[in-house]
């Protein structure tokens, strides 16, 4: 990522008493490691965040809530069909980043296989996989392999 974001040191134990306290999330193991490095992460003008330990605890005090797309999705759908493909996808997904700078977005992590996604609206589960694994997204954003709009200060 470039300069133009902001970095909070994560707070222990507070970051751990967060995750302890992770109900709904379903946060895969390899993902925890990276939310025990921040307290919070986001752009100076805070129109895209990383998901923290606090915003999947429901701790952060953040009006837009780690499951909004979700959310979204289903107030949106207007068969059976299409409310079991919207939580079909989201339990599969897990949201990693947001981004609400004009069109809502976000990044995902497969809770299969690790890979990330890149959803936006109006159709949030047709996603995009624009990397293997977060180390590999993180690693080809800082090495200017990798272009993730999202990410851009």
């Amino acid at each position: 990522m470039a300069t133009g974001w902001t970095f909070e040191a994560p707070r222990e134990p507070a970051v751990s008493s967060a995750l302890a306290a992770v109900t709904d999330a379903a946060i895969p193991a390899g993902h925890i490691g990276f939310l025990r490095r921040f307290g919070a992460l986001a752009s100076g003008d805070d129109s895209r965040w990383f998901l923290s330990a606090f915003d999947y605890a429901g701790l952060s005090g953040s009006a837009f809530a780690w499951d909004e797309f979700r959310a979204i999705g289903l107030d949106a759908a207007d068969t059976v069909a299409d409310r079991v493909r919207v939580e079909a996808f989201w339990a599969e997904c897990l949201p990693i980043l947001v981004g609400v700078r004009g069109d809502y977005e976000f990044l995902a992590i497969s809770r299969t296989n690790g890979a990330v996604l890149h959803g936006t609206e109006p159709d949030f589960e047709d996603t995009t996989m624009i990397a293997p694994g977060l180390h590999e997204l993180m690693d080809g954003v800082l090495r200017g392999n990798l272009l993730v709009p999202l990410l851009r200060a």
